[in-house]
């Protein structure tokens, strides 16, 4: 059986909308399972050697 993906709306003060920020993380955590590629390490050069053009980074996530 297939996941289906929910839709996230995100408030003006950037707060998931009906669902806490713990609770998302562990959806995201929960689908991730199977793959387990959501939470992989990856350091900038990693990122830029696997570009094939310019980049832009919008948004990192760092514990």
């Amino acid at each position: 059986m297939t996941a289906r993906m929910r839709k996230v709306i995100w408030d003006s003060a950037n707060t998931p909308v009906g669902v806490t920020l713990a609770q998302l993380l562990y959806r995201i955590r929960k689908h991730d399972a199977r793959g387990g590629l959501m939470f992989d390490p990856l350091t900038a050069a990693d990122i830029l050697a696997d570009a094939d053009s310019v980049l832009t980074l919008d948004a990192l996530v760092v514990p």
